[in-house]
């Protein structure tokens, strides 16, 4: 709501507040990177995937997608978003991904619409394993990982700490995300935002979402 009201006041850059360390740094680095992205992405052997998840939000979602088409021209790029988004922003998001995915609106939207999150979620990590991709990282619409070695920094962290004890029996590698954005007085709550892992692992429990 503040945004809508500072794009109201005219053009100026705006972010939420969030309270990290070179924030700013980072936002210049993501625009940056957004303004150098050129035409349609081509055909590529990805061993990862980017799902971007999540409503449409206008010029955010399509500096994100700039951002990731610049910063990881190898790894596929998947939007998950939903049937009855605007038919011309989608027309120009069309050439930054591989893949746009329009789901259905679940019937009941739950806690912190957290049926949305779920649907649009699952329909990406659907898509990257039909694709046959690795590992997966599921972002939103409304935010994105500006550092360009980003995933391959959480690639190094789970080759490094593999998965141990019984945990092994269901579990190929670590699941990552990002605990600064997690509910701190909630214990093994895991945040939307960013996660990371092994696509068999991200999808592990599909069948059990009736959403």
């Amino acid at each position: 709501e503040v945004l809508r009201q500072i794009r109201a006041l005219g053009p100026f850059r705006a972010v939420r507040a969030h309270g990290a360390p070179g924030i700013g740094t980072s936002v210049e680095r993501a625009v940056d990177l957004a303004r150098r992205a050129g035409g349609a992405r081509g055909q590529r052997t990805a061993s990862r995937a980017i799902v971007v998840q999540g409503p449409l939000h206008e010029k955010v979602t399509e500096t994100v997608l700039r951002c990731y088409a610049v910063a990881h021209p190898n790894d596929a790029l998947i939007l998950s978003t939903w049937n009855g988004e605007d038919p011309e922003e989608l027309r120009r998001l069309s050439p930054l991904a591989d893949a746009i995915l329009l789901n259905d609106s679940p019937a009941f939207a739950g806690d912190h619409s957290r049926n949305y999150q779920i649907r649009s979620t699952l329909a990406g990590l659907a898509e990257v394993k039909r694709l046959g991709i690795r590992r997966v990282v599921k972002t939103r619409t409304d935010s994105v990982l500006a550092s360009p070695d980003a995933l391959d920094r959480l690639d190094g962290a789970l080759d490094r700490w593999p998965v141990e004890g019984r945990l092994r029996s269901f579990m190929r590698r670590r699941i990552a995300f990002l605990a600064n954005a997690s509910w701190r007085y909630v214990p093994y709550h895991f945040t939307d935002q960013v996660m990371y892992g092994e696509t068999d692992d991200m999808t592990g429990g599909m069948g059990q979402a009736g959403v």
